[in-house]
């Protein structure tokens, strides 16, 4: 099941949209980035994630992605609701399945 997120999101800045988060899904996060430390408390967890999430780590993590992820990723970001549908990131994988035949 796709994970949604309310559009009146928009505008904050990523600590505060950390901030929102709970610690267990934070920690989801931190295991999404490979190499990266594991502290245990919030706001220790929230720095981590914002050191990867910004600056050369950020160019470097998308540097890391395949085009289906980039194309993921950009669906998201310029989507109307902001969120990826998880219907249509299958639709985007077999689509860059296709192109590489």
């Amino acid at each position: 099941m796709a994970r949604t997120y309310e559009t009146h999101l928009q505008g904050i800045t990523l600590s505060e949209a950390l901030n929102l988060l709970t610690v267990d899904r934070l920690k989801e996060l931190l295991d999404l980035l490979s190499g990266t430390s594991r502290p245990t408390r919030k706001a220790e967890i929230i720095a981590v994630l914002r050191r990867r999430l910004t600056g050369k780590s950020l160019q470097n993590l998308w540097h890391e992605l395949d085009e289906t992820q980039r194309l993921a990723v950009s669906e998201t970001l310029y989507g109307p609701d902001g969120a990826l549908a998880e219907t249509r990131a299958r639709v985007v994988r077999v689509a860059s399945w296709r192109r590489g035949r």
